[in-house]
């Protein structure tokens, strides 16, 4: 049975309508221990009263979307906006003084965090309600690709595939987003801005699921039954414990807290890499000691000796990856590790571009980090 428990902890009383940032897809996708794209939405939620979408008060759609999500059941790995958000420059289009594009992923400890702030520079319109559900209207944003973590067993057959809250960060600015609106002008054809609109947050989700695909067709949204045995288009409702953050149900511990296997705290890359002039075996030399300025290295933390695999995709246009064949599996027995890139993989040098290495620790946590052949 497919079931979302979502945690609110409302800055407010809801409104006839609220917003909402939500992960879509069936929790069959969220396999353990595998890289997954699935869409993000901006999700729109009326009261039974409410017969008209802000969509349709705006039909020119949405200006500007920005975010933050967290997690420490699992780790981002990159997002790709939908192709209606366009504004990626540095500057505001519009002039506002406004950062018009972030996409940034932070990783501490065993928390991870995404950081966002999409742009329209000509609006992003609902073009059709496809959720299916009266009173909720949603708009996708982009595919957010995700390094599943464990699955957590809670009981009953069941397990938590996913646990990802909005608006993790505290410090962070409170998600909310943009409208376009059309005003008259000297051509009568101006455009103007709105007002920023919050989102509810810290909004956590958690998706459990309980190995069977008899409900393959729903998803987090699609009314599909819950906890609660609710069908009202969030898989079922409940309201958890008074923990900030990633609180969770039992009074606000964090998901995953406790004593954990050694494993990747974080990861940075420094140094500039040339084209290999010759081919290696080994795609870099590990170091315990800090290599000299300039050497082109990932430097890898841990919380302990472990083992630990890397893989690597070539970054391409729009950020599309192309995994390449092979996967290194070594030792690391420094806390602090460096590994020093000879520009060659599978045996092979490594053509001029941008790529990603992945590392993954034991517990099948992911950590990536980007480089540039020169």
């Amino acid at each position: 049975m497919a079931a979302v428990l979502v945690l609110l902890v409302p800055r407010a009383a809801l409104a006839s309508i609220n917003y909402t940032i939500e992960v879509k897809a069936h929790p069959s996708v969220f396999k353990a221990h595998t890289e997954v794209d699935v869409p993000v939405y901006l999700v729109e939620n009326r009261a039974p009263d409410v017969d008209v979408s802000s969509f349709a008060k705006y039909p020119f759609g949405l200006r500007e979307v920005y975010f933050d999500i967290g997690s420490v059941q699992s780790r981002f790995v990159s997002f790709t906006p939908d192709a209606a958000f366009d504004g990626h420059g540095k500057n505001n289009p519009s002039a506002e003084g406004l950062e018009v594009y972030k996409n940034t992923i932070i990783n501490i400890g065993n928390r991870s965090r995404i950081y966002l702030m999409i742009y329209s520079t000509r609006g992003a319109p609902a073009t059709v309600d496809a959720s299916g559900i009266t009173g909720r209207t949603e708009r996708v944003l982009g595919t957010l690709r995700i390094a599943v973590g464990a699955h957590a067993d809670v009981g009953n057959g069941q397990k938590i595939v996913l646990d990802y809250t909005v608006g993790d960060d505290p410090s962070s600015i409170d998600p909310g987003f943009g409208w376009w609106r059309k005003v008259p002008d000297s051509s009568g054809n101006g455009w103007a801005t709105t007002g920023g609109t919050g989102i509810t947050w810290p909004r956590q989700t958690r998706v459990f699921w309980d190995g069977t695909i008899e409900n393959e067709g729903n998803a987090p949204g699609d009314g599909s039954a819950g906890p609660n045995g609710g069908a009202d288009g969030s898989g079922g409702t409940g309201v958890g414990g008074t923990g900030t953050g990633a609180g969770s149900a039992d009074g606000g511990s964090d998901p995953g807290a406790g004593p954990q296997a050694p494993g990747i705290s974080a990861v940075g890359y420094s140094g500039k890499l040339s084209k290999a002039k010759k081919k290696s075996k080994q795609p870099f030399t590990v170091l315990t000691k800090k290599p000299a300025k300039g050497t082109p290295a990932v430097k890898v933390a841990v919380t302990g000796k472990t083992s630990l695999r890397a893989s690597l995709a070539k970054v391409g246009a729009k950020n599309k990856l192309t995994r390449l064949k092979g996967e290194k599996v070594f030792e690391v027995t420094s806390l602090e590790t460096y590994l020093k890139l000879t520009g060659s993989w599978n045996n092979k040098t490594l053509p001029k571009g941008k790529y990603r290495l992945t590392l993954r620790s034991p517990s099948g946590v992911a950590y990536p980090v980007e480089f540039t052949v020169k």
